[in-house]
Protein backbone atom coordinates (compact mmCIF):
# COMPACT_ATOMS: atom_id res chain seq x y z
CA UNK A 1 0.00 0.00 0.00
CA UNK A 2 2.40 2.48 0.93
CA UNK A 3 4.21 4.73 -1.43
CA UNK A 4 8.10 3.54 -3.10
CA UNK A 5 9.90 6.77 -1.60
CA UNK A 6 13.34 6.81 -3.46
CA UNK A 7 15.01 6.93 -0.19
CA UNK A 8 17.38 3.41 -0.80
CA UNK A 9 20.43 5.56 -1.89
CA UNK A 10 23.05 3.25 0.08
CA UNK A 11 24.55 0.02 -1.72
CA UNK A 12 22.85 -2.32 1.49
CA UNK A 13 19.54 -0.86 0.72
CA UNK A 14 19.60 -2.83 -2.20
CA UNK A 15 19.76 -6.42 -3.62
CA UNK A 16 21.12 -7.34 -6.83
CA UNK A 17 21.82 -10.67 -8.67
CA UNK A 18 20.55 -12.84 -11.65
CA UNK A 19 17.40 -11.67 -13.02
CA UNK A 20 13.83 -14.08 -13.06
CA UNK A 21 13.30 -12.79 -16.44
CA UNK A 22 16.78 -11.03 -17.59
CA UNK A 23 20.55 -11.27 -17.05
CA UNK A 24 20.11 -8.79 -13.97
CA UNK A 25 17.14 -8.02 -11.02
CA UNK A 26 17.61 -5.70 -8.31
CA UNK A 27 15.30 -5.34 -5.27
CA UNK A 28 14.70 -2.55 -3.27
CA UNK A 29 14.81 -4.03 0.65
CA UNK A 30 12.94 -0.94 1.90
CA UNK A 31 10.03 -1.29 -0.57
CA UNK A 32 10.18 -4.77 -2.01
CA UNK A 33 9.69 -3.43 -5.25
CA UNK A 34 11.80 -5.65 -7.75
CA UNK A 35 13.35 -4.10 -10.68
CA UNK A 36 14.26 -6.91 -13.44
CA UNK A 37 16.29 -5.69 -16.53
CA UNK A 38 18.60 -7.23 -19.11
CA UNK A 39 20.69 -4.08 -18.65
CA UNK A 40 22.65 -3.18 -15.86
CA UNK A 41 22.89 0.02 -16.90
CA UNK A 42 18.95 0.93 -16.54
CA UNK A 43 19.07 -0.32 -13.00
CA UNK A 44 21.78 1.79 -12.15
CA UNK A 45 20.15 4.39 -13.26
CA UNK A 46 17.37 3.93 -10.75
CA UNK A 47 19.22 3.90 -8.05
CA UNK A 48 21.63 6.95 -9.26
CA UNK A 49 17.72 9.14 -9.52
CA UNK A 50 16.95 7.77 -6.05
CA UNK A 51 20.34 9.03 -4.71
CA UNK A 52 19.82 12.65 -6.43
CA UNK A 53 16.34 13.21 -5.51
CA UNK A 54 15.43 12.03 -2.03
CA UNK A 55 19.34 12.28 -1.25
CA UNK A 56 19.53 13.19 2.78
CA UNK A 57 15.72 11.63 3.62
CA UNK A 58 14.73 8.43 5.44
CA UNK A 59 11.07 7.36 5.51
CA UNK A 60 9.18 5.66 8.40
CA UNK A 61 5.76 4.66 7.90
CA UNK A 62 3.03 2.91 9.61
CA UNK A 63 -0.84 2.50 8.63
CA UNK A 64 -3.71 0.74 10.00
CA UNK A 65 -6.23 -0.55 7.39
CA UNK A 66 -5.78 2.45 4.88
CA UNK A 67 -5.18 5.08 7.07
CA UNK A 68 -1.26 6.04 6.76
CA UNK A 69 1.32 8.23 8.55
CA UNK A 70 4.49 8.66 7.14
CA UNK A 71 7.35 10.28 9.12
CA UNK A 72 10.26 12.07 6.84
CA UNK A 73 13.66 12.56 8.81
CA UNK A 74 16.37 14.66 7.49
CA UNK A 75 19.89 14.25 7.74
CA UNK A 76 21.38 17.83 8.09
CA UNK A 77 24.64 16.88 6.76
CA UNK A 78 23.20 15.27 3.24
CA UNK A 79 19.86 17.33 3.19
CA UNK A 80 20.15 20.61 1.66
CA UNK A 81 18.21 23.36 -1.07
CA UNK A 82 21.26 24.00 -2.53
CA UNK A 83 21.97 27.16 -3.99
CA UNK A 84 19.19 29.99 -3.11
CA UNK A 85 19.85 34.05 -3.28
CA UNK A 86 17.63 37.12 -3.98
CA UNK A 87 14.15 36.63 -3.78
CA UNK A 88 13.23 33.14 -4.78
CA UNK A 89 11.50 30.16 -3.73
CA UNK A 90 13.10 26.79 -4.00
CA UNK A 91 12.27 23.21 -3.08
CA UNK A 92 13.45 19.54 -2.74
CA UNK A 93 11.53 16.29 -3.46
CA UNK A 94 11.18 13.84 -0.06
CA UNK A 95 8.10 11.63 -1.19
CA UNK A 96 5.92 10.27 -3.81
CA UNK A 97 2.54 8.40 -2.69
CA UNK A 98 1.43 5.71 -4.41
CA UNK A 99 -0.44 5.64 -7.48
CA UNK A 100 -4.56 6.12 -6.87
CA UNK A 101 -6.46 8.34 -4.89
CA UNK A 102 -4.98 9.98 -1.60
CA UNK A 103 -6.56 11.94 0.95
CA UNK A 104 -4.43 13.99 2.97
CA UNK A 105 -5.66 14.80 6.34
CA UNK A 106 -2.93 16.55 8.28
CA UNK A 107 0.86 17.69 8.64
CA UNK A 108 3.06 18.61 11.13
CA UNK A 109 6.98 19.73 11.07
CA UNK A 110 9.76 20.11 13.59
CA UNK A 111 12.19 21.78 11.04
CA UNK A 112 14.97 23.40 11.66
CA UNK A 113 17.18 25.18 8.67
CA UNK A 114 21.13 26.18 8.62
CA UNK A 115 22.34 28.51 6.48
CA UNK A 116 26.95 29.60 6.21
CA UNK A 117 25.93 33.18 5.28
CA UNK A 118 21.59 33.77 5.88
CA UNK A 119 21.43 33.08 9.85
CA UNK A 120 19.00 35.80 9.73
CA UNK A 121 16.68 34.74 7.39
CA UNK A 122 13.27 33.89 8.34
CA UNK A 123 11.67 31.65 5.12
CA UNK A 124 8.35 30.95 4.77
CA UNK A 125 8.66 27.10 4.66
CA UNK A 126 5.97 24.40 4.10
CA UNK A 127 4.93 20.76 1.92
CA UNK A 128 3.26 21.28 -1.59
CA UNK A 129 2.61 19.37 -4.32
CA UNK A 130 4.09 21.43 -6.31
CA UNK A 131 8.15 22.27 -6.06
CA UNK A 132 8.94 25.80 -5.10
CA UNK A 133 10.47 28.08 -8.13
CA UNK A 134 10.72 31.54 -9.29
CA UNK A 135 11.17 35.16 -7.39
CA UNK A 136 8.64 34.16 -4.99
CA UNK A 137 9.24 35.65 -1.48
CA UNK A 138 6.13 33.13 -0.23
CA UNK A 139 4.98 29.99 -1.18
CA UNK A 140 1.42 31.36 -1.82
CA UNK A 141 2.63 32.53 -4.68
CA UNK A 142 3.76 29.39 -6.13
CA UNK A 143 1.59 27.45 -8.79
CA UNK A 144 -1.53 29.01 -7.14
CA UNK A 145 -0.81 27.78 -3.63
CA UNK A 146 -0.02 24.21 -4.44
CA UNK A 147 3.33 24.84 -3.42
CA UNK A 148 2.06 24.82 0.78
CA UNK A 149 -1.13 22.94 -0.05
CA UNK A 150 -0.08 19.91 2.18
CA UNK A 151 1.32 21.60 5.21
CA UNK A 152 0.87 25.83 4.72
CA UNK A 153 4.00 27.94 4.74
CA UNK A 154 5.13 29.27 8.09
CA UNK A 155 7.48 31.26 9.01
CA UNK A 156 10.87 30.24 10.36
CA UNK A 157 12.76 31.04 13.49
CA UNK A 158 16.13 31.92 11.53
CA UNK A 159 18.84 29.81 9.30
CA UNK A 160 20.79 29.05 12.57
CA UNK A 161 18.74 25.78 13.51
CA UNK A 162 15.91 27.03 15.66
CA UNK A 163 13.44 24.57 15.19
CA UNK A 164 9.94 25.58 13.95
CA UNK A 165 7.08 22.87 15.38
CA UNK A 166 3.72 22.86 14.29
CA UNK A 167 0.73 20.58 13.48
CA UNK A 168 -2.24 21.68 11.36
CA UNK A 169 -5.20 19.69 10.53
CA UNK A 170 -6.04 20.82 7.07
CA UNK A 171 -9.80 22.65 7.43
CA UNK A 172 -10.61 20.98 3.51
CA UNK A 173 -8.86 17.55 3.12
CA UNK A 174 -6.55 17.39 0.41
CA UNK A 175 -7.98 14.95 -2.52
CA UNK A 176 -4.72 13.84 -4.96
CA UNK A 177 -6.79 12.24 -7.92
CA UNK A 178 -5.40 9.44 -9.81
CA UNK A 179 -4.26 11.46 -11.98
CA UNK A 180 -3.28 14.37 -10.12
CA UNK A 181 0.57 14.96 -8.71
CA UNK A 182 1.36 12.50 -6.10
CA UNK A 183 4.76 14.56 -5.12
CA UNK A 184 5.38 16.05 -2.17
CA UNK A 185 8.14 18.99 -1.94
CA UNK A 186 9.44 20.81 1.25
CA UNK A 187 9.13 23.99 0.24
CA UNK A 188 11.08 27.24 1.41
CA UNK A 189 10.89 30.77 -0.01
CA UNK A 190 12.20 34.12 0.99
CA UNK A 191 13.88 37.29 -0.04
CA UNK A 192 17.30 35.98 0.75
CA UNK A 193 20.55 38.01 2.13
CA UNK A 194 23.68 36.51 2.15
CA UNK A 195 23.90 33.22 0.93
CA UNK A 196 24.92 32.34 -2.42
CA UNK A 197 26.36 29.17 -1.59
CA UNK A 198 25.17 26.16 -3.29
CA UNK A 199 24.24 23.34 -0.70
CA UNK A 200 24.54 26.28 2.15
CA UNK A 201 21.03 25.78 3.64
CA UNK A 202 20.86 22.43 4.73
CA UNK A 203 17.71 20.58 6.62
CA UNK A 204 17.20 19.21 9.91
CA UNK A 205 14.56 17.89 11.68
CA UNK A 206 11.40 15.99 10.32
CA UNK A 207 8.01 16.10 9.13
CA UNK A 208 4.58 14.03 9.16
CA UNK A 209 2.00 13.24 6.67
CA UNK A 210 -0.97 11.67 7.80
CA UNK A 211 -3.00 10.48 4.97
CA UNK A 212 -5.38 7.76 3.50
CA UNK A 213 -5.59 5.55 0.75
CA UNK A 214 -8.45 5.75 -0.70
CA UNK A 215 -8.10 3.23 -3.80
Amino acid sequence: MFATPAVATNPSDWSIGPGTNSAFKAVNRLTGKTYDDSSMATINAVIAAAQTAYVGVRVEENSVGNLCSTKLIFDKTKASFGAVTGTLAVGKLIYTFPPGEILVTAASMNLGLYGVANAANTPDTGLGTTIGSGANATLNLVDSGNGENILTGQQMNDCAGVREVITLSLDTNLVIATAGAHTVYLNTACAWTGNTLAGATTIDGFVVINWTYMS
